[in-house]
């Protein structure tokens, strides 16, 4: 009996993990806190540059921060950068994951644990 408890709340927790995280068919929207003024748009086939371990060397200010919590990571940075251009943005600076979920499976005295990080978080900077 103790066995097929231990089944049943893998499986109902193996469902309940997969069911929240997106794998892109959801396509999250990205979401952004303006932290002033924005910038006139930028045309959709207009670069905006990438900075993940360290920050530009020129002068520049925050416009704002944008979020995607989509699980496709390509998805999730286009977002990003799309929303980015229609602020002005020069650039953005990854900041990391956008969000996780996680997941835990008792086993006899013995919690066994999961957590998946998806998505971006970004600040988007228009240089001087």
């Amino acid at each position: 009996m103790r066995t097929f408890t231990n089944f049943a709340l893998l499986l109902f927790t193996s469902i309940s993990f997969w069911g929240c995280a997106s794998n892109g068919f959801f396509m999250a929207k990205p979401r952004m806190v303006l932290y002033g003024t924005t910038y006139p748009a930028k045309d959709v086939n207009t670069p905006v540059e990438i900075y993940r371990t360290q920050r530009p060397n020129r002068p520049y200010v925050e416009i704002g921060e944008i979020s995607c919590n989509d699980t496709n990571d390509e998805y999730a940075l286009n977002q990003i950068l799309m929303k980015a251009r229609s602020i002005g943005a020069d650039a953005i600076i990854i900041l990391g994951s956008a969000s996780s979920s996680a997941s835990g499976v008792p086993i006899g005295g013995v919690l066994y644990s999961s957590t998946q990080q998806y998505g971006f978080k970004a600040v988007a900077i228009k240089y001087h």
